[in-house]
């Protein structure tokens, strides 16, 4: 949508990202299966809360797809999201102009950080990546800024520290005073 209709979106906040990477159905399948199999044993070492929170997320998903599958009553609508998801999208000709931030959860298995950036060994190391990537990935944006927070892709959905890096990262979080902070 930002590529499209830049106009209309004033700051572009991937929140563990799809489609930075080409990726084939299978792997980004397989990851998210492996990924939910994590989730789920660390939620049991954690607790019944955890355990809440990772099966209310899931069962979300699965409503989701479900939905899907009754309202177009065809696979194909489920097949085109994954197929969507394993597109790369940015790139030289990537138009977008505005501010775009990456955040990703640094154990997530499936939208992996480390794919993006293959020769960094550690995320402190994007930083000093962060220029050669933006001229080839997104060469018109106005800023390109990279977090890696603790955590895996549960976390967005459950942890403040992810909807308040991104709210900071898109100039929505508020101060106490309801003023903008950003």
């Amino acid at each position: 949508m930002a590529a499209v209709a830049p106009e209309l979106i004033r700051a572009v906040v991937g929140l563990c990202p799809a489609g930075l990477v080409e990726r084939t159905a299978r792997e980004l399948v397989g990851s998210f299966i492996g990924e939910c199999g994590r989730i789920l044993l660390r939620s049991l070492r954690r607790g019944p809360r955890a355990v809440w929170q990772a099966l209310y997320v899931g069962a979300d998903i699965v409503v989701g797809i479900g939905s899907d599958l009754v309202h177009t009553r065809s696979v194909r609508r489920v097949v085109a999201d994954v197929l969507w998801a394993t597109a790369r999208v940015p790139g030289p000709a990537y138009p977008y102009p505005g501010d775009v931030a990456l955040v990703f959860g640094a154990d997530d298995t499936v939208i992996r950080w480390r794919m993006v950036f293959p020769d960094c060994a550690a995320a402190a190391e994007i930083p000093a990546a962060l220029a050669a990537y933006r001229r080839t990935n997104f060469p018109h944006v106005s800023s390109l800024t990279v977090r890696v927070l603790p955590g895996d892709h549960l976390s967005p959905g459950v942890d403040r520290a992810f909807a308040r890096t991104m709210l900071a990262l898109s100039g929505q979080l508020l101060a106490p005073d309801g003023a903008s902070k950003g």
